[in-house]
């Protein structure tokens, strides 16, 4: 049997996600020679229907069990694969808030000068 086209196994993993219900337009799909990097981050398509670990495993099983694909690394922002190869959610931290201007305390109180 002939290999499948890269283009091919990018089209049927694009399927794949969305059957998953990920959102394929933040997940970058990379094929060469059959091995395929998955880059970005994978989201629900759907509020309602948030992505878990069980889905991202089965994502994964199911890419691998795809013809034409020999390997599959998924490298993606906001999941993680633990040492015993189950995925989790990321542990992102959150940026900085900004202290609002009215809570900047100075040292000495402004007088304004009269001239």
């Amino acid at each position: 049997m002939a290999d499948l086209s890269d283009t091919q196994i990018r089209a049927d993993l694009r399927t794949l996600l969305i059957e998953a219900g990920i959102d394929p337009e933040h997940a970058s799909l990379i094929c060469a020679g059959g091995i395929v990097r998955v880059l970005g981050e994978l989201l629900a398509a759907r509020r309602d229907r948030p992505i878990r670990p069980g889905n991202v495993n089965e994502l994964e099983q199911s890419m691998r069990r795809t013809p034409g694909v020999k390997r599959v690394h998924i490298n993606v922002k906001n999941w993680e694969q633990t040492p015993t190869g189950d995925w989790t959610p990321a542990v992102t931290e959150e940026p900085p808030q900004p202290v609002p201007v009215d809570t900047v305390c100075t040292e000495a109180p402004i007088v304004p000068t009269v001239g």
